[in-house]
């Protein structure tokens, strides 16, 4: 693997990277641990030339995937379920696994939906109603809020 090569990419995408498994797990240890573990796991699978300019967006969504499995595998539950708490500042967190990688993976690394679908392993319709659901949970309540108060 060219460290060139290498050194552009992370520049690139780490920061990505580390926010989506950050999104995933909320602990900053254990994010940086997955991202390097998945970071190397790829490249010793894939062999030394496969980290080119060419290829980024490619890269990134296989090591992404590398992410969230890494992730799940140190859970215990493979889904964990939503929490009716209300603690607003938190909110994101209270999401499913899969929910959160999803809204990462789509509005801050802006994958498209057959992307997301491969990362994740879910039909595309699975991934849209996600999102969907994720974004009424996020902000539903909130415009509830503002409509009784504005009556």
């Amino acid at each position: 693997m060219s460290t060139k090569l290498l050194k552009q990419f992370l520049n690139n995408h780490l920061h990505e990277l580390i926010g989506f498994s950050y999104a995933l797990s909320g602990k900053m240890q254990q994010c940086e641990d997955i991202v390097a573990d998945s970071i190397l796991a790829y490249s010793f699978d894939k062999g030394k030339v496969t980290f080119d300019e060419t290829r980024n967006r490619n890269l990134l969504r296989d090591i992404s995937k590398l992410i969230f499995g890494r992730y799940l595998s140190k859970k215990d539950l493979p889904i964990e379920e939503k929490s009716q708490e209300e603690d607003a500042k938190d909110r994101f967190f209270l999401l499913s696994d899969f929910e959160r990688a999803i809204c990462f993976l789509r509005h801050r690394m802006s994958l498209d939906i057959a992307e997301i679908s491969h990362i994740i392993d879910m039909s595309s319709y699975e991934v849209i109603s996600a999102l969907s659901n994720s974004r009424y949970f996020l902000t539903g309540s909130e415009l509830e809020k503002s409509n009784e108060e504005s009556l």
